[in-house]
């Protein structure tokens, strides 16, 4: 026989095991939530910097029609 004791393993409990689990999923569902609130917030902005963009380039298409009426208008008097 040989004089080393053999290590006694603990072995885990299947409801700790379970409890673990659950905590580490808490965690990556926490971690989830708040990726997901930022990416709404950028999405928020995003938006809203593209609605801007998008008012002032109808402003400035609405601008060039007027002055095209408006040059077209002069252009056919001063043919006449």
């Amino acid at each position: 026989m040989s004089s080393k004791k053999k290590r006694v393993q603990t072995q885990q409990r299947p409801i700790d095991a379970i409890r673990e689990m659950i905590e580490d999923l808490n965690l990556q569902i926490s971690d989830l939530t708040q990726i997901v609130k930022e990416q709404k917030s950028e999405i928020r902005e995003l938006k809203v910097k593209w609605n801007a963009r998008e008012s002032l380039e109808k402003e400035e298409r609405e601008k060039l029609e007027r002055e095209a009426d408006k040059s077209w208008f002069w252009a056919a008097r001063t043919s006449e």
